[in-house]
This record gives C-alpha cells, structure tokens and sequence, in this order.
C-alpha cells in the first residue's frame, strides 16, 4: 500500500495558473510550490478559506484528494485490522503508524499535513479525530497546524 501511495505521488500534477506544471520526479517541486503559495496568501492575511479556495483551484483533477485518501485508508485499516476488539493494543497500531509515517516520503507527508489543516473531506476528518495518528505524530513531531 505505501507503493501505491507512492506511485500516486509520482503522478502529483497541479495546475498553476494558465497551464498545466507537471512535476514528476517524486512532485517535491509540486508540493514546494504548494508551500510558497500557502505562505504568499498568509502573507496578504489570507484566511483558511483563502487557502482552501487555492487548493480547490489547483487540484482539479483531485490529486491531492486522492493522495489523502489512500493515507486515510491505510491508517483506517491499521485502526479497524489492529483494534482491541480483535485482540491488538496501541501499541500494535502505534509501530504500524509509526511505520507508515516513516516510509511516508517527506514532501507527501507535508502535502497530507496542508490536506488536514485547509480540506474538509471525510479522509481529513477521520483522520484530525484519530487518537492514535495523532499520538504518532506528536511522537515525531508533526503538526497539521503548520501555515
């Protein structure tokens, strides 16, 4: 599944403007330019709704949600597969989080972070009220709160 989630990253095109920029190598530059977006519209004390309204715009194709999404199902399945009910503890759902987390790469991790702080999709929401990602990324020291 983290392949997956991988090859879905490579394919990352976000449209800017009047045309189309395609990034396919690992699309760092994608989610780079994503990031000095956010921060120009802060900058002009752009809300979070100016934010959203951005990434609604430049994710027509629905990369981005569709990103998100396949991160969701991976921590849902974690969550349901590995739940008390089934005999598992926290610790069990932590090492895997943790796991995916780690082999998340860095830049997808980030644009996942913007996903949860501007969208509201069901994915997001699962994920903000999810006790256990969130004790993960406390444990590593990432924030959904970051622009």
């Amino acid at each position: 599944m983290i392949n997956s989630q991988k090859e879905l990253f490579d394919a990352l095109k976000v449209e800017f403007g009047q045309h189309d920029t395609e990034f396919t190598k690992c699309s760092i530059e994608a989610v780079m330019e994503i990031e000095d977006e956010i921060e120009r519209v802060r900058d002009t004390n752009g809300s979070n709704e100016d934010v959203r309204k951005f990434l609604e715009k430049i994710d027509s194709k629905e990369k981005i949600f569709g990103l998100t999404r396949s991160f969701y199902i991976i921590v849902k399945m974690i969550s349901d597969k590995l739940s008390d009910s089934h005999g598992f503890d926290y610790e069990d759902r932590r090492s895997h989080i943790l796991t995916l987390v780690n082999f998340t790469d860095f830049s997808l991790l980030r644009l996942i972070m913007i996903s949860l702080q501007f969208m509201e999709y069901h994915s997001t929401e699962y994920l903000r009220e999810n006790k256990d990602f969130n004790e993960v990324l406390k444990e590593v020291g990432i924030d959904y709160n970051l622009y």
